[in-house]
């Protein structure tokens, strides 16, 4: 016969099954959702952790875009100080050249003058 055809007692006992059975649903969906809601906060984690590391690359490439820049103005200094020696080595050399020319016209006209000295001397000697 039927489950709802027993007596009362019967009925109250089948009731109290139900009651129980869905006491245990209501726990297992209570577990279900506090594992969803822990799962939810997990990925709410990892979405946040995500964003911080993301956010923390961007920063280190703006740090090794600026470096870059750094280095590619040192460079530039460098190549003008290279220019720059380049050009100080020159005109020292140029200058030594001058300094070497203008010595030896002082030791021709020094020559000249001794010997013009000379003359003069024997000249007033006579």
């Amino acid at each position: 016969s039927p489950a709802g055809s027993f007596d009362s007692f019967g009925s109250m006992q089948n009731n109290s099954v139900n009651s129980e059975e869905v006491e245990k649903l209501k726990e297992k969906m209570k577990i279900e959702m506090q594992k969803r809601l822990e799962a939810e906060k997990n990925r709410q984690a990892a979405l946040d952790e995500t964003f911080r590391l993301e956010q923390q690359l961007l920063d280190e490439q703006a740090s090794v875009q600026s470096l870059k820049s750094q280095l590619q103005q040192q460079a530039i200094i460098i190549e003008k100080l290279k220019a720059f020696a380049q050009e100080r080595d020159s005109a020292c050399k140029s200058t030594q050249t001058d300094v070497l020319r203008l010595t030896g016209q002082i030791e021709q006209l020094t020559i000249h003058n001794n010997e013009n000295t000379e003359v003069i001397n024997r000249t007033q000697q006579e």
